[in-house]
């Protein structure tokens, strides 16, 4: 039971990266995006690298959380 709480975790992760890449897949598409052709500006280059950090530390706060309780 508890190699099967270990794997959960990773398994969410699989899962997670699934989802969030069909939706972005679907949104390109349907707004016509090209990622390969598409140029970020620096201010947005820069808000999405601070997305990205509030969101790995959000992770991190809940794995460690949730391994407090177990």
């Amino acid at each position: 039971m508890s190699d099967q709480n270990n794997r959960m975790p990773e398994d969410l992760q699989v899962v997670s990266d699934k989802v969030i890449d069909l939706l972005v897949d679907t949104t390109f598409k349907k707004h016509g995006v090209n990622p390969q052709e598409t140029q970020v500006d620096e201010e947005t280059r820069s808000q999405l690298r601070e997305l990205v950090e509030d969101l790995q530390k959000s992770v991190k706060s809940l794995q460690e959380h949730n391994n407090g309780d177990n």
